[in-house]
């Protein structure tokens, strides 16, 4: 927590003269980028651009009488300017904790952002926060931000540790939201996101362990510790070929000793988590489905319009296959070698080739899809997005590196062609492949996935 609070104190004069207009200001015989005003009602500091502008830069608090409203709306207008840009750290340190300012205190509920704004800059509103932590906390009290129609970018940590904020609307006109954006706001129920983002960024969700439920209806780029500590996350629907990084999901948990005391966090599972995917005509169902519902334990559930008559998967996908939203009927595949399915939709993808899936609906109609499985179980040197498929490995005698194997579901089994030169110490039904090297020489491992072989050449020096 403290690095990254650091790291953002440093960038935060690069993103603010990144993303707001240079200007020149002239007072008599000096010019000077920026001069910071304070406003004639005393209630903030700011500084003016093109003579046009507002930046708001610095809260210096309210009438007593007026500190505790349920709502408080930030003024669209400061001395005739226009309020377009909310700097970083605006409302740093207001309320609680050990940078507690009476004078600075806000207790309103609610915050309505005027739709003058574009602009929140980093740490406008974050206080700190931590589930796991027991440092001392400040932060506003707000439960809801109202955000502008015309908000463009969300900077980094902007409302991190907001810990008594319970919903966000983030609006269509949004294009960019910073890392950790709203890390450990752990009161955070409800988020909507517009079509218009395309990125969720990293760790922008992290620790935000009332968060339930997710959902994209279009591609998204899901970065590493977006959703990390998300331990009550139950749904997250994506559509078919979105981006997902990893530790982009998962929580850590501590375990302790024999002493009382914790020996350090140990990562685990987010239980009951549903990965549901809506069919999209222009991607097959792979990496997502494969290494975040397969590897890490996560149910999949692949949602097909009854009016779909092809559709795609990548051996080593296992999900249960949903019609129109509904759990069908009389599930068949022509070929259960390529892709076997249960009656009740629970298929597996074998390997390559194409099969065709038949179901009666409650309606008692039958569908037909043609379903083409596509490429075979890999081995992989990655198991993040963006994996290559290994087919040599190097190593040195005594030395121990991981494969992993996608398919885990389904079945793996491992051969030696020569024992001698290296060996497996991870057990011969694992998904992560650990092989040892013995001494120098070249063998060839032969890897089952899915009723699948593949070969791997191993070359020990």
């Amino acid at each position: 927590m403290k690095l990254k609070r650091f790291t953002s104190i440093l960038l935060s004069g690069i993103m603010i003269a990144a993303s707001l207009p240079a200007v020149t200001i002239s007072t008599g015989a000096q010019s000077e980028y920026m001069i910071t005003r304070k406003s004639e009602d005393g209630v903030y500091n700011y500084v003016v651009y093109d003579n046009k502008y507002a930046e708001l830069t610095q809260f210096n608090g309210l009438p007593e009488d007026k500190r505790e409203n349920t709502v408080y709306e930030i003024p669209s207008v400061v001395d005739g300017y226009e309020v377009r840009f909310l700097g970083s750290y605006l409302f740093d340190g207001c309320n609680s904790g050990y940078k507690s300012d009476s004078k600075r205190e806000i207790k309103a509920e609610k915050f309505i952002i005027p739709d003058t704004v574009t602009y929140i800059g980093d740490n406008a509103f974050a206080g700190y926060y931590a589930p796991y932590s027991d440092g001392e906390e400040y932060g506003l009290y707000a439960e809801e931000f109202v955000l502008p129609s015309g908000l463009t970018y969300i900077g980094n940590e902007a409302f991190s540790g907001c810990k008594y904020l319970k919903k966000m609307n983030i609006p269509e006109s949004i294009k960019e939201i910073g890392k950790f954006a709203f890390e450990g706001c752990v009161s955070l129920s409800k988020v909507t996101l517009p079509d218009s983002l395309e990125t969720i960024p990293y760790g922008c969700f992290e620790d935000c362990i009332s968060l339930k439920n997710i959902k994209f209806t279009h591609y998204m780029d899901i970065k590493g510790y977006a959703f990390y500590g998300c331990k009550k996350l139950k749904t997250l629907n994506v559509v078919g070929d979105t981006n997902i990084e990893k530790y982009a999901f998962g929580f850590y948990d501590y375990i302790p000793d024999n002493s009382g005391g914790n020996l350090g966090p140990a990562q685990k599972r987010i239980k009951g988590c549903c990965l549901n995917v809506s069919y999209n005509k222009s991607a097959s169902f792979g990496m997502p489905v494969r290494e975040y519902a397969n590897y890490y334990g996560i149910k999949a559930n692949i949602d097909f319009p009854s009016s779909t008559s092809k559709a795609g998967t990548e051996a080593g996908v296992c999900f249960n296959m949903l019609i129109d939203g509904k759990k069908g009927t009389d599930f068949k595949s022509s070929k259960p070698k390529i892709l076997k399915i249960t009656k009740n939709g629970k298929a597996s993808a074998l390997k390559q080739g194409k099969t065709v899936i038949t179901a009666k609906l409650k309606s008692g109609k039958t569908v037909k899809i043609k379903m083409t499985v596509n490429y075979n179980p890999e081995i992989s040197k990655r198991r993040a997005y963006g994996y290559y498929g290994a087919e040599k490995l190097t190593l040195r005698k005594g030395q121990t590196k991981k494969l992993y194997a996608f398919g885990k579901a389904v079945d793996v089994n491992l051969k030696f062609k020569n024992t001698k030169i290296a060996k497996f110490t991870s057990k011969k039904t694992s998904a992560v492949l650990k092989i040892k090297g013995l001494k120098k020489g070249n063998t060839t491992i032969k890897v089952r996935i899915n009723g699948v072989w593949r070969k791997l050449k191993v070359k020990v020096k």
